[in-house]
């Protein structure tokens, strides 16, 4: 199989659970470790062999543009395929079709993963089918029925999703949202329907054709979908340590603890108590002020911010 060198990444959601931080930026666009959530997937993919990549937009397109002037990552062009109507995974694939030609890989821009692309991509070269499939054997949606597969260890076959085919079938594994998918697939999705992906799979199963699968347990995978889970990801990533951009100020009278990540713009006075906390400064300059007592939370925006935080997200929007 030539080198895949084209990688989808799925950036049109709403990021409903994240609100109110997405209110200003779409999901992908969240810093994680003070760069966007995004940046880390073609990051991955780029040392997977990628070289071009697609990424469907709906909310807040000109964030994109704003985060990635010259629409390019690394030397790698980005292609920003826009939505106006919101066409969910299947859907914002077939929109895209004619960017798509050759089997290329999926990713969901809205998550966090390490996980090895070259087991991926050698399950796919092996079972020569519409698609494989990246699979956990933990993790909270365990949705997915595999049967053993015929190629390399971890590799599997997947039977069915979401019980589509049988809903007495019960799940073992969780789908990463990281896939090879073969453009043939993208045949089967009416053109401008709304459509999921995951029942044009069944649906191909169903209908005698292969999708493959491969378990990759080592690596860190997270679903960014709530404050909490983001919070939960720094707290893995710092492990026990700040991450502060080179020019943050942080006044030696201020006490930080626990982990935390503060991005560019941000300036903590003298008096501040953060515990626990991801900072980033949007639309403006964000100081967090001798008053500031916070802990376990996101905090973002403009202007001062100087009393107790309310809540897991904090948006300053004082100018």
């Amino acid at each position: 199989m030539p080198p895949i060198v084209t990688a989808f990444v799925l950036g049109a959601g709403l990021g409903a659970r994240l609100r109110p931080i997405t209110h200003r930026l779409p999901k992908p666009l969240v810093p994680v470790l003070n760069r966007p959530l995004i940046t880390h997937t073609f990051d991955r993919l780029i040392d997977a062999g990628v070289r071009r990549f697609v990424v469907n937009t709906h909310h807040l397109p000109a964030a994109y543009a704003a985060a990635f002037p010259g629409a390019v990552h690394r030397g790698c062009p980005i292609h920003f395929q826009h939505e106006p109507l919101l066409l969910d995974t299947g859907g914002g694939l077939r929109n895209s079709a004619h960017l798509l030609t050759a089997p290329f890989l999926l990713a969901n821009g809205d998550i966090y993963s390490d996980l090895p692309t070259g087991p991926l991509l050698s399950a796919h070269a092996d079972c020569g089918g519409i698609a494989t499939l990246a699979l956990r054997s933990n993790g909270p949606v365990r949705n997915v029925a595999v049967a053993a597969g015929e190629g390399k260890p971890g590799s599997v076959r997947v039977t069915d999703l979401r019980g589509l085919l049988d809903p007495a079938c019960v799940g073992t594994h969780q789908y990463t949202g990281i896939a090879v998918i073969d453009p043939a697939l993208l045949d089967r999705i009416p053109p401008g329907e709304v459509r999921s992906l995951i029942p044009v799979l069944a649906e191909a199963i169903r209908d005698g054709l292969v999708v493959g699968g491969v378990v990759l347990d080592a690596g860190e995978w997270f679903d960014l979908g709530t404050a909490a889970e983001y919070l939960a990801v720094h707290a893995r990533l710092c492990a026990g340590r700040w991450v502060i951009a080179s020019d943050v100020a942080v006044d030696p009278d201020a006490s930080i603890s626990g982990f935390g990540a503060i991005g560019a713009g941000v300036t903590v006075a003298g008096g501040a108590h953060l515990r626990n906390v991801v900072a980033w400064s949007d639309g403006g300059p964000l100081r967090i002020g001798p008053g500031a007592r916070l802990a376990d939370c996101v905090v973002f925006g403009a202007g001062t911010f100087g009393s107790a935080n309310s809540g897991p997200v904090v948006e300053v929007t004082s100018r």
